[in-house]
C-alpha cells in the first residue's frame, strides 16, 4: 500500500514540476513593470542638434537656501556661487580639460613688463558684451567687482589678493579696466579669473540685502 502511494506520488510531481517551471519561465517573460520601456540605444539621434531655447525655468537643486545673490557678501560660498555663475558672467572660466577659456575677456590680460610694484594690469572686455538690460558690460564694472572683493564678508575668498588692488589708481576707459597693484602679487589673475563680475549700474549703492531673493 505504502509503495504504491509513493509511486503515484512520484509520478504527480513528475508532471507538476515540469509544468510549474514552463509557467514560471512564462510568467517571467510576460511581466513588464508599469511605465518602463524597452532600452534606447544610447548612439540614437546622436547627430541630431537642438535649437537654443528662449526662456524657461532652471532649478538648482541645493543643500541649502542662499543666505545671497552677491558672491563677494556670502560666506556660503558652495551654495551662493552656483546660483551666482548662472546669472553673472565671469572675466573667464575654465575649460575641462584645464586650460582657462576667455569669456568676457577679450584676450589675455597684459601686465607691466618688470613686475615691480605697483604695477598694473590692463583687461579689455568683448565690445559687444551685454547685461540682460542691454547696458554694456565695462571697466567700471571690473573695479566694482573688485571693490566688492576688497570689502568681501566671505571668509572662503580671503585667499584672494583684492586687497592689493590701489582703487584711487585703477581705472576704466569703456571696455578697458587698468587695475593698479600696490605691491607685488604672484596670483594677481585670481581675483576676476573665474568669479562673477557685478553690475555696476544696478548694485552701486544698493544694500547687500536686497540681493537676498533677486537680483534687482
Amino acid at each position: 500500500m505504502t509503495g504504491v502511494m509513493v509511486s503515484r506520488r512520484l509520478r504527480w510531481t513528475s508532471w507538476i514540476v515540469p509544468w510549474l517551471l514552463v509557467a514560471a519561465c512564462t510568467g517571467e517573460a510576460d511581466r513588464t513593470a508599469p511605465g518602463l520601456r524597452d532600452p534606447v540605444d544610447p548612439t540614437a539621434g546622436a547627430d541630431v542638434t537642438t535649437a537654443a531655447v528662449v526662456g524657461g525655468t532652471v532649478r538648482y537643486g541645493l543643500r541649502e537656501e542662499p543666505d545671497t545673490l552677491n558672491p563677494w557678501a556670502s560666506d556660503a560660498i558652495d551654495t551662493v556661487l552656483p546660483v551666482s555663475h548662472a546669472l553673472l558672467a565671469p572675466l573667464s572660466r575654465a575649460r575641462p580639460d584645464g586650460t582657462i577659456e576667455p569669456w568676457l575677456l577679450a584676450s589675455d590680460p597684459q601686465a607691466s613688463a618688470d613686475g615691480a610694484a605697483p604695477f598694473e594690469v590692463v583687461y579689455d572686455l568683448h565690445d559687444d558684451a551685454r547685461w540682460s538690460d542691454g547696458h554694456p558690460i565695462d571697466g567700471r564694472d571690473l573695479l566694482f567687482t573688485l571693490e566688492q572683493c576688497r570689502q568681501r564678508r566671505s571668509t572662503e575668498l580671503a585667499v584672494l589678493p583684492c586687497d592689493a588692488v590701489d582703487a584711487r589708481r585703477s581705472t576704466a576707459d569703456g571696455t578697458r579696466a587698468t587695475v593698479v597693484f600696490e605691491r607685488p602679487v604672484a596670483g594677481w589673475r585670481q581675483p576676476l579669473a573665474g568669479l562673477p563680475v557685478l553690475p555696476e549700474h544696478r548694485l552701486r549703492g544698493v544694500d547687500p540685502a536686497a540681493l537676498q531673493e533677486r537680483l534687482p
